[in-house]
């Protein structure tokens, strides 16, 4: 009995600055040489390498799915009312965990239209080249 096709679901190409190192077109055809069933591309914050994935996609029919690497932004500390001022305004201790990062991927137009969405919310939370997802976006409290 063979066995059921494998389908790469987190994959990162180039647009995903210092750690994805491949074009999407040379991951698509990697995948497509391996006889993969499909490939997801799933850039940090980022939908930049699904233009030229899906060209590639087009000329030698592997299914792409779209997709995204979001990593989640901890919490701010709560500043403790009774603490002095100097003690409140202080820097929140960092995290002793790193934070949570989900991989999402679009299962139909509507869904490419959320991950979008959230992806422009969270870049334009903070400085270019940077962006900040909250846990509260994914409970469905995104911002318009």
């Amino acid at each position: 009995m063979p066995l059921p096709g494998y389908a790469e679901l987190h994959c990162r190409s180039n647009f995903s600055f210092l750690t994805g190192a491949s074009h999407p077109a040379e991951l698509v055809q990697r995948a497509r040489a391996l006889g993969y069933a499909a490939l997801a591309l799933t850039d940090e914050c980022s939908l930049a390498g699904v233009v030229r994935a899906h060209l590639e996609v087009r000329e030698c029919g592997l299914p792409l799915i779209i997709g995204a690497e979001i990593r989640l932004t901890p919490a701010p500390a709560q500043a403790d009312c009774t603490a002095p001022l100097a003690v409140a305004r202080a820097a929140p201790a960092p995290p002793s965990h790193p934070a949570p990062r989900l991989v999402l991927l679009a299962q139909t137009r509507r869904g490419y239209g959320n991950l979008s969405h959230w992806i422009t919310v969270a870049r334009r939370r903070a400085p270019k080249g940077e962006y900040v997802a909250h846990a509260s976006d994914v409970e469905g409290k995104v911002p318009n």
